[in-house]
């Protein structure tokens, strides 16, 4: 995994071979205003990713609702994939048993229609690969319901304002210019012979 310092200049949706693209990663579920901006530019399809292998099952319960509710609220499909763990790779991780545990289950790989139900069987444990033909006819159905970037965004009332642009931990600038200091009118001077209290 590389962790990078991601921007809004990154949160656009591609026009790709097999549709319009978006992704975000984990927890970023969780921010509906990233979530928004995708639903906005039209997202047809949508990449989620979770590590998995943590937590348990609850996380794995979690994970599933969060990608059928964005699949039903951008009325797109959802391919989640997650990382797993096996037994081994986790002993060699930690030797701890409570820590076992953590490293343990909430794995849940899936594709989700736009009506928000599974195209094919989860994985929930070991490897293995979700397959799905994808109907394009299932967005417009969805959003001949309920389209959340349509009139039920209320635009008159509610607007997501977006910075696109791209993060620079750097910014150069012109060279500064030495400033010479300012002149004073010789009256401000004292002469020697001028008591400084009188």
């Amino acid at each position: 995994m590389v962790w990078g310092q991601g921007d809004g200049a990154g949160l656009k949706v591609i026009d790709t071979a097999i549709g319009r693209v978006g992704a975000l990663a984990c927890w970023e579920h969780y921010n509906p205003l990233a979530r928004f901006a995708l639903m906005a530019q039209h997202e047809q399809i949508h990449c989620a990713q979770f590590p998995g292998s943590m937590v348990g099952q609850i996380f794995a319960d979690q994970m599933e609702v969060t990608i059928r509710h964005h699949a039903l609220e951008a009325g797109c499909f959802v391919v989640n994939a997650t990382g797993w763990l096996s037994p081994e790779q986790v002993g060699q991780i930690t030797p701890e048993g409570k820590l076992q545990r953590v490293l343990s289950g909430g794995c849940h790989t899936a594709i989700i229609s736009p009506e928000g139900n599974h195209l094919c069987p989860p994985i929930t444990e070991g490897e293995g690969m979700a397959i799905a033909d994808l109907d394009f006819a299932l967005i417009t159905k969805r959003k001949r319901m309920m389209d959340s970037v349509g009139h039920y965004s209320r635009p008159d009332l509610l607007q997501l304002q977006l910075n696109s642009s791209a993060h620079r931990l750097i910014t150069e600038s012109a060279p500064v210019q030495p400033m010479s200091p300012p002149s004073l009118p010789e009256s401000l001077f004292l002469s020697d012979t001028q008591p400084l209290f009188s």
